[in-house]
């Protein structure tokens, strides 16, 4: 068996004349294919020295997700390093990808970001919103919102990470999921970064009588857990900004109003104040 390995550049038809050669493979998913292409087509894509491999017949046997992520990428420049391995048996394919992917907590967690799981699961929500995806079919949404989007906005953000990473003790006590009170904290950031210190803490620990804002949030996310009532990532940040608009302006809240049509869009969805 002689095999070879290479490091080259490929584009898009490349992969697709490599794409030809396959004889078997396992059931693509298109979905894991968009989410690649997005990362190709915006620069995001990072060479780790995983292989594309071919057997000694020629045929792919490794990398059709990837290569099918390209081929779509048509006629652009699009250009990517790759390893390349050929020589191999047919039989190898059958024990290729056995190993469990890291997840994108990991990744961060590796490059010494704390709370990493908190912080991916955040911050993949703020971009959703950002992005105008969290309205939109989640599958979509997780196509554009990828692990390498969400690990270059940490570290282009960084300062802002570090600064909630110093009270996200108190971002998560209460009984909203952690990515949602984290992605309420960069909201919440960006308008006031020392408010939002003393938002959370109050959260967490009590903020007075029964019409301030906070303690109407933390009696309605106490009833959701006690009941069992599932809302959504989105509906819940809704239930957040309300909170925080309402005690930046001073004023008191007796419940939660419903959005106009009783659903939370892309128009209507409630933008934080300073």
């Amino acid at each position: 068996m002689s095999i070879e390995t290479n490091i080259v550049q490929w584009g898009p038809e490349d992969a697709a004349a490599a794409l030809a050669t396959q004889t078997r493979n396992r059931d693509i998913s298109y979905t894991t294919c968009r989410r690649y292409a997005n990362d190709m087509a915006s620069g995001r894509w990072t060479f780790d020295a995983s292989p594309i491999r071919f057997d000694n017949n020629g045929h792919l046997i490794d990398g059709q997700h990837r290569m099918t992520a390209l081929a779509s990428l048509g006629d652009s420049d699009v250009a990517i390093p790759l390893l390349v391995i050929t020589g191999l048996t047919a039989e190898s394919q059958m024990v290729m990808d056995q190993g469990r992917a890291r997840t994108t907590g990991q990744q961060l967690s590796m490059r010494g970001i704390k709370s990493a799981n908190v912080v991916a699961a955040g911050v993949r929500l703020y971009l959703k919103l950002d992005l105008g995806l969290l309205f939109r079919d989640n599958h979509i949404a997780n196509e554009e919102v990828t692990k390498a989007l969400v690990e270059q906005w940490v570290f282009e953000n960084e300062e802002t990470v570090t600064f909630i990473g110093d009270f996200i003790s108190s971002i998560i006590k209460n009984d909203a999921p952690p990515s949602v009170s984290y992605c309420a904290a960069l909201l919440f950031t960006e308008k006031n970064s020392q408010a939002t210190v003393e938002f959370f803490d109050r959260l967490a620990h009590g903020a007075g009588d029964a019409s301030h804002p906070i303690t109407v949030l933390d009696k309605r996310l106490q009833r959701h857990r006690r009941e069992g009532i599932k809302i959504s990532s989105r509906d819940t940040l809704g239930l957040y900004v309300q909170a925080w608009n309402a005690w930046r302006a001073g004023r008191t809240l007796s419940k939660f109003p419903r959005p106009r049509g009783g659903t939370w869009t892309a128009e209507n969805f409630p933008k934080p104040v300073r």
